[in-house]
């Protein structure tokens, strides 16, 4: 039922959103200097499908201590497993830029290829318009807009709102025998609506793989303050990519993929794996 709620508000809070922007005059994407006013307006719509809704169903539904599974701890050790969390983050690189290759070599055939082409050029025009964002805006603005806002926001939503939810509903509706089933469903499946909701098929994979370790990291962590980190440095490492190319400090380009070897890739995956059992994953079981 809340879990109703809360996406019955993210669509209303969004109609809203689009009708406030029109009010103003609307900001036409496509056209030159309108920027900085398409990122403000990208903020505030992330403040009102996202974290809106999610703070509206606590503040209906929840009182006093049940406000808990917002994990809004904010003390020194949470800061720590914050940075230990970007390690992980970092070791699951090769990974993910493997899943971003591989599902972008998926290709449909027969009466699909029409369907795959019109879905391909949505991506690029989203991928053009913040492209458009990162290079054209002040990095300080970029960092805000494209990195912290959505990292909040999107925390706050899809690991505070949806997975917890969906963990309660879940939790109840197996039964306890069932806790480490439940627990890890409500993960894996919040990933998959997390990547879902960013509308790009070609780029699934590896959007539901960062959110399924953003699920983990939350579960385990205890903390919004973990994930709203972890997702913070993952947009901010693209946006300072962008940036510098834009201006020339680097030659690196942004949208291109590193082919590595197997290796490296199952290596770095077996090191992220055994960081997070041991210091997020035995942490947690031996506090209990």
């Amino acid at each position: 039922m809340h879990l109703l709620v809360l996406s019955l508000l993210s669509l209303v809070l969004m109609v809203v959103s689009v009708i406030v922007q029109m009010a103003f005059g609307g900001v036409n994407m496509n056209q030159a200097g309108n920027e900085s006013a398409l990122l403000l307006w990208n903020s505030f719509s992330q403040l009102m499908i996202f974290a809106l809704p999610a703070l509206l169903v606590v503040r209906i539904y929840y009182a006093g201590a049940e406000r808990g599974f917002l994990r809004l701890d904010f003390s020194p050790r949470r800061w720590l497993l914050a940075l230990v969390g970007v390690g992980v983050l970092a070791l699951s690189i090769p990974l993910i830029e493997c899943l971003t290759q591989w599902n972008d070599g998926w290709h449909w055939t027969g009466p699909w290829e029409a369907v795959e082409r019109k879905l391909r050029a949505i991506g690029k025009q989203s991928q053009l318009t913040v492209q458009a964002m990162m290079t054209h805006c002040h990095p300080l603005l970029n960092l805000f807009g494209l990195a912290l806002v959505p990292a909040v926001c999107e925390e706050v939503f899809f690991r505070a709102g949806v997975q917890n939810l969906l963990h309660r509903w879940l939790s109840k509706s197996l039964s306890t025998l069932y806790s480490p089933l439940s627990t890890n469903l409500a993960i894996w499946l919040t990933a998959a609506i997390f990547s879902l909701v960013h509308g790009e098929v070609f780029a699934f994979m590896p959007r539901f793989a960062l959110g399924a370790l953003l699920g983990y990291l939350y579960f385990y962590g205890q903390s919004i303050l973990v994930n709203i980190t972890v997702h913070f440095i993952n947009n901010a490492i693209v946006v300072a990519l962008y940036w510098l190319a834009a201006n020339g400090v680097s030659s690196v380009d942004p949208e291109a993929t590193m082919a590595l070897p197997w290796p490296m890739v199952v290596g770095c995956s077996a090191a992220a794996v055994v960081v997070l059992w041991f210091v997020f994953v035995k942490r947690l079981k031996t506090s209990k």
